[in-house]
């Protein structure tokens, strides 16, 4: 997807799932993020599947993620830290 050439500005990880489970946010600082799902399967296979990727931007604490593939905008808020959904697709 050509990310790896690309510094990244921001990580965030979704909590609440089960310890093998993680669902991360990485922002890059040309304006583009990508949202992946990943499973530890065992202690050296890990499984992920891409959920989304596009451009983002930030204007009053807020950040607006817009999918590249379906045009599908999420809208998060930032608060201490912390990244607060406020639109998305449900999961």
């Amino acid at each position: 997807i050509g990310f790896a050439q690309n510094e990244i500005s921001g990580f965030y990880s979704l909590s609440g799932f089960d310890g093998n489970v993680d669902c991360n946010i990485f922002l890059y600082k040309n304006g583009s993020y990508f949202l992946e799902l990943s499973e530890n399967v065992t202690d050296d296979i890990v499984e992920s599947l891409a959920l989304s990727y596009g451009k983002f931007s930030l204007a009053n604490n807020e950040v607006t993620l817009i999918d590249k593939i379906h045009n599908y905008k999420m809208r998060l808020v930032l608060e201490n830290k912390t990244l607060k959904v406020k639109q998305a697709f449900s999961f």
